[in-house]
């Protein structure tokens, strides 16, 4: 145990130094006594007996530090008393120390915000049981496919399908909107996900349609809604109006299968008819996503060659061998997140932006400590002159160097929550839910990024200084050489701080490049004065009877507004980010090895009218486009060239799996932008509202 005796001496030496070093004199206070009085015994005077003891002994300050050095907490010490040293420093020059800090709190802060950003959106995984087996299947599918494949596999230990669906949940007499799942018997097995309370779905809930409306919601829904209760089990709530009975709370942490969403709300895929129609059996649908665990020792290559052999036999039994679709295997680590890629390139360019402004603050730092190091030239000359060596002098200007960057990271990582802040008001939407807040891997992250800071702009600085001419110091005077040495590492920081500004300057004109760019984008359609409005009748419990009677008074009442020009309908609105991709048929082509996806949006009359989207052939939708009569749609331009090139398309048809006739096109119209203003043409074809 003489280990711990040791630590506790050491400990004791840092932190009750008083007390050791009272017990210190008094031992050797002690020892003289006892020389002392044996010298008297041997017949010494006293004068002579004292005198013949301190030799006998030995210089008592060097027994001192030989006793400090022993108890190997001497560099400790030197190094808590060049902190406060430092500190010292610091209360003298308040103006200078406010400049530094604040520059570096900008530059540090900065950077914190970004990784955190970047921790979020690129390094974060789904908060499930190892989520690096994981693989989502990058093709939507109906659902009897999904059965089809969930059953004949024989790479993937469980696959499990979902949905997102919009939802109103009401509990008691409040009601919010929310999202929600609709999720497969097998979802909470794959992922690995269990209950905080109650149970998760299984394969039970996936019986008869419209036979389980039960639900799990979410720990964060549990706590905000319902206040943690623990009677929330077997509860009632209504979900769309309708009642659902609440079985179980998912762990802790679990918000859903998309790590940058929020879904709060799991129901089973029994309840697709109710949350969207009739489409749950239908092959005419691709709107189910998969993702599967893989089997301990294969490869997600080794299980992309099966999955994509076998979903091509499912389709060819499906009569959909011509799509010839593409069953790509991606990473399922942050669930059916695709922001990964998204959100790269800009990230990497924050991060080098980011570090140029942290460049050009430790430039601007070590600027002003070498302007500072002139009042100090001879405080620096003084030391040396009394024996301190100049490593020592280098690490207690390097100390001084690590405390401002210290105060500087601290600020920074204050500053760094209203930035992230900004970062997430920016970014903010229905479908990007981010979790963004700096965390302790941040916190972290400002501290590494403080030290490696205050040794870039504090060392050079430090090392520079600490070589003065000592006499032309001590005169208060600097030698030719010291201020040519000086001068050339200032000029030489200025370089560095002009260099990095120039990045900074470069890529501001690039952004400022690129958003002019954008500005002239032609979007297909005329974005002043529109007014964008969502709504879902059925989140309130409406029929779709009703919603149809519930949308022709609306648009009615709205065209009577003065100043309304035009009013429709649609399913999707353009630049929302989010599409429906619906499969067809066309007679005579060849699909391609990497099939497009071809998206379906429902709009009402003078919906081209009221976007100011042109209509480049044939007319736009009219009171007798209704359900029961011949099928017709409008398609935009890149699907009329895809599927007949250098032909008129008007009367041509292509199938579509809702409806059982052939549908033919009435109209082509501009192609226009959905998902982002960056997006090539999408393949788009639209239907009438019924």
């Amino acid at each position: 145990m003489r280990w711990l005796g040791k630590l506790l001496l050491r400990w004791r030496s840092l932190f009750r130094r008083r007390d050791v070093e009272h017990e210190l004199d008094a031992e050797l206070h002690f020892h003289l006594q006892q020389q002392i009085e044996e010298n008297l015994a041997a017949g010494m005077s006293p004068e002579e007996a004292r005198y013949a003891a301190r030799r006998t002994i030995g210089g008592i300050e060097q027994i001192r530090e030989g006793c400090r050095d022993a108890r190997s907490v001497r560099f400790i010490e030197m190094l808590l008393q060049d902190l406060r040293y430092a500190l010292r420093m610091m209360r003298r020059s308040p103006g200078f120390t406010a400049v530094a800090v604040l520059s570096l709190a900008l530059g540090i802060g900065a950077n914190t915000a970004i990784f955190s950003f970047a921790n979020a959106i690129l390094l974060k995984k789904l908060p499930v049981t190892d989520p690096d087996r994981l693989v989502t299947i990058g093709w939507s599918v109906n659902y009897p496919f999904f059965r089809e494949l969930d059953r004949h596999n024989g790479v993937l230990a469980g696959l499990a399908g979902r949905f997102s669906i919009d939802l109103n949940l009401t509990a008691g007499s409040s009601t919010e909107r929310m999202h929600g799942e609709l999720v497969s018997g097998s979802y909470f097995r794959v992922l690995g996900v269990g209950a905080a309370l109650g149970r998760v779905l299984t394969e039970v809930d996936d019986g008869a349609e419209d036979a389980h409306p039960v639900c799990v919601i979410s720990y964060d829904l549990w706590q905000q809604t319902f206040a943690g209760a623990p009677d929330v089990l077997n509860k009632a709530i209504l979900l769309n109006a309708r009642s659902f009975q609440i079985v179980g709370v998912s762990e802790r942490g679990f918000r859903g299968g998309a790590l940058q969403g929020r879904f709060d709300v799991q129901v089973p895929m029994s309840m697709t008819g109710f949350f969207e129609g009739e489409k749950r059996d239908s092959i005419g649908w691709s709107w189910l996503q998969m993702i599967g665990r893989l089997k301990p020792g294969i490869k997600r290559a080794q299980a992309e060659a099966n999955i994509q052999a076998l979903g091509t036999h499912i389709d060819k039994e499906q009569g959909h061998e011509k799509w010839k679709a593409s069953y790509r295997l991606f990473p399922g680590d942050q669930g059916f997140d695709d922001h990964r890629d998204e959100f790269e390139k800009p990230i990497l360019v924050l991060l080098v932006l980011v570090g140029s402004v942290l460049l050009i603050a430790c430039a601007n730092v070590a600027n002003l400590l070498l302007a500072r190091a002139v009042e100090r030239q001879r405080e620096i000359a003084v030391r040396l002159a009394l024996g301190a060596t100049r490593a020592r002098l280098v690490r207690q200007l390097s100390i001084e160097s690590l405390v401002l960057s210290g105060v500087g990271g601290m600020v920074g990582f204050l500053l760094s929550f209203w930035m992230v802040q900004t970062l997430v008001y920016f970014l903010r939407s229905d479908n990007f839910a981010i979790g963004l807040r700096p965390d302790v891997l941040a916190l972290g992250f400002t501290a590494a990024l403080s030290i490696i800071t205050g040794l870039i702009f504090g060392l050079a600085p430090a090392w520079q200084v600490t070589r003065p001419d000592v006499a032309p110091a001590l005169k208060q005077e600097v030698a030719g050489s010291a201020w040519a040495s000086r001068a050339l590492l200032r000029r030489g920081l200025v370089v560095c701080q002009i260099s990095a500004s120039l990045v900074l300057v470069f890529g501001a004109g690039l952004f400022a490049r690129t958003l002019r760019n954008l500005r002239t984008v032609d979007l297909g359609f005329r974005p002043e004065q529109i007014i964008l409005m969502t709504m879902d009748p059925s989140l309130s419990g409406y029929k779709e009877a009703d919603t149809a009677l519930l949308y022709d008074r609306l648009l009615e009442t709205i065209r009577k507004v003065p100043g309304v020009r035009a009013a429709s309908l649609a399913n999707m609105i353009v630049l929302s980010g989010g599409m429906f991709a619906a499969d067809v048929g066309v007679t005579d082509y060849t699909p391609q090895d990497h099939e497009p996806n071809y998206y379906l949006n429902w709009v009402s009359t003078d919906y081209f009218k009221t976007l100011g989207t042109p209509i480049l052939q044939g007319r736009d939708f009219n009171g007798w486009d209704r359900r029961g009569a011949q099928p017709v749609a409008i398609v935009n331009q890149r699907f009329a060239t895809h599927f007949w090139p250098g032909q008129n398309a008007i009367g041509k048809r292509f199938r579509w799996g809702g409806w059982k006739s052939d549908v033919e096109i009435v109209g082509v119209v501009s192609n226009t932008k959905y998902q982002t203003i960056r997006e090539e043409p999408q393949f788009i074809y639209y239907l009438p509202v019924a």
